[in-house]
């Protein structure tokens, strides 16, 4: 009887979680709170592995300082949250390695930054808005003339941020 039913919080969350749910309601939570934290090892594992040695340990303290206590209790729950906070810190760790990089290390920050993005707008407008922000920010912080290649490493991201203003103006939550 809950859920995401009147369609309120953007729908991969719930489409994604809801692959785990029974009757069974304790062994679901318990599935789906794993699944949740794998979901934020998975996505910082792969930009500490591909960010420079430098940034890592940014991203890594900045995400230990803010987490306690309350990410660390939304982390693993069922609740969207849970994939709005994982998702935004690891996304602007992501943007920011993408603009700082080259290479394979920029395409793969790249697709943990698109992929880390897309699981925060996934699951709370609030995510998507913040994404944007972050992108906006990083983008600001990492300043550098816009030349013809500066120009064309802005558009993954500015389609990224436009497409969580589409989440934001169409969730039913924004209201």
């Amino acid at each position: 009887t809950r859920g995401n039913f009147d369609g309120l919080y953007p729908p991969l969350f719930y489409a994604v979680d809801g692959l785990l749910a029974s009757p069974q309601i304790e062994e679901s939570v318990l599935w789906i709170r794993a699944l949740n934290a794998a979901v934020l090892v998975a996505l910082a594992s792969a930009a500490a592995l591909l960010l420079p040695s430098s940034k890592r340990v940014a991203m890594t303290l900045a995400w230990l300082i803010t987490s306690v206590p309350l990410v660390t209790f939304l982390t693993p729950s069922n609740n969207p949250s849970s994939w709005a906070l994982s998702g935004n810190a690891i996304a602007w760790a992501a943007w920011w390695g993408y603009f700082e990089t080259d290479g394979r290390r920029r395409i793969g920050l790249g697709a943990v930054a698109v992929a880390a993005s897309a699981t925060a707008a996934g699951a709370r407008a609030d995510g998507a808005a913040y994404v944007a922000l972050g992108i906006a920010c990083v983008s600001l912080i990492t300043w550098a003339p816009l030349t013809l290649t500066r120009l064309r490493l802005l558009a993954m991201p500015l389609v990224v941020a436009v497409a969580c203003g589409v989440v934001v103006l169409t969730s039913r939550q924004s209201t």
